[in-house]
């Protein structure tokens, strides 16, 4: 279980993802909609500032060629370049595969007036550059602050702590504690059922 006290949050994610949710009395099921044409213009406004800026060290270093600090912010400038490009070619082949908008991810949530329970998510890794679990979970802990909740429970992790849970780094990632609960048990009612449909399971490989 990991539980974070609720604070201001302020995570980076593209202008282009937004997000949707639908209300059940206290659960509230939220995805994030990703605008692949608004992603791609974004990226590209950003490389024409860059090119601007590469344009003025240009212009500077007519007027002094042997400036080392123009030189510098130049190779800086045109180093920046390449991540926006490889992010409008992912895009792009993006979009020709699930349209102008896709859903990245979508999660769902328990509100109590005590807490904020994160039950369950699912993300599709195609997405993984632009960040929607995290654009999901700011908002959440920035409704839980204006509504001052003061608990945010991450729950369910699996008590494997040698690093490689990269669900549990997700989410002390938020600056959360991790605490040992009882835990789950299960104890068959009808034992030899539960065998035989557990095997079964094995040799289809279902288990």
């Amino acid at each position: 279980m990991v539980n974070t006290i609720l604070k201001e949050a302020d995570l980076f994610c593209p202008n282009s993802v937004r997000i949707n949710f639908t209300i059940y009395h206290n659960i509230k099921f939220i995805f994030a909609e990703l605008n692949l044409p608004d992603f791609i213009r974004e990226q590209q406004d950003t490389i024409r500032k860059i090119q601007e800026n590469i344009a003025k060290e240009d212009a500077a270093l007519v007027e002094y060629p042997d400036s080392k600090s123009h030189k510098t912010k130049k190779a800086q400038f045109e180093k920046q370049i390449a991540p926006h490009e490889k992010h409008i070619k992912i895009a792009e082949d993006l979009r020709a595969q699930y349209g102008d908008v896709a859903v990245p991810a979508g999660a769902m949530f328990i509100i109590q007036p005590q807490e904020i329970a994160y039950d369950f998510s699912f993300t599709n890794e195609d997405f993984k550059i632009f960040l929607a679990p995290y654009v999901i979970q700011d908002h959440m802990l920035t409704m839980g602050v204006q509504k001052h909740i003061t608990n945010y429970n991450f729950y369910n992790v699996t008590g494997t702590f040698d690093g490689h849970d990269g669900v549990l780094r997700f989410k002390q990632g938020f600056e959360g504690s991790t605490f040992e609960t009882v835990g789950v048990f299960e104890r068959p009612v009808r034992p030899v059922l539960y065998k035989c449909i557990t095997t079964l399971q094995h040799v289809l490989g279902r288990d």
